[in-house]
């Protein structure tokens, strides 16, 4: 297994730097060639571009470390962190916006809150299920040289 993950990180180093040579290989052409037209365009066109990915590089990152911490439960209910975890808890489910009312105080509010973000959490995983079927039964429909109708591509829509 370690072989493996050593592969692994050895290839995905490797698309890394090889993605890295490409852009900064584009990033100079598109510069040079912007220069042909006015000399300040090109200086332009390359800090503009440096900025670009920056920004692209850099907002998963920030948003990432922007995330809340996760909540781990104290090791039994009896415990005396396990008030602070369920009002950390309460306060974190306030914040939520999928939740109609925030949650109150007692625990069987809150656990009320969180069934209710887990129904919510079926229902999206079922319609996006029933999507991704329907869009492969047409890609696949298709394919398969089936020409659809006005009136099916209509019906299939509006379901």
């Amino acid at each position: 297994m370690g072989s493996l993950r050593r592969i692994a990180v050895f290839v995905s180093l490797f698309a890394i730097l090889f993605v890295g040579v490409v852009l900064v290989n584009q990033m100079v052409q598109l510069s040079a060639a912007a220069e042909r037209l006015h000399p300040v365009a090109g200086d332009f066109v390359f800090w503009g571009l440096v900025f670009l990915y920056l920004a692209c590089l850099g907002t998963p990152i920030v948003l990432f470390l922007r995330l809340p911490s996760r909540l781990v439960p104290p090791p039994t209910e009896d415990h005396p962190a396990f008030g602070e975890h369920l009002e950390k808890l309460r306060r974190r489910l306030a914040k939520n916006p999928h939740l109609l009312e925030p949650p109150g105080e007692s625990r069987e509010e809150i656990e009320a809150a969180l069934a209710a973000l887990s129904d919510q959490a079926d229902e999206i995983v079922k319609a996006a299920g029933s999507r991704v079927f329907l869009t492969t039964a047409i890609s696949q429909s298709v394919f398969e040289g089936h020409r659809l109708s006005r009136f099916q591509w209509t019906s299939i829509l509006s379901s």
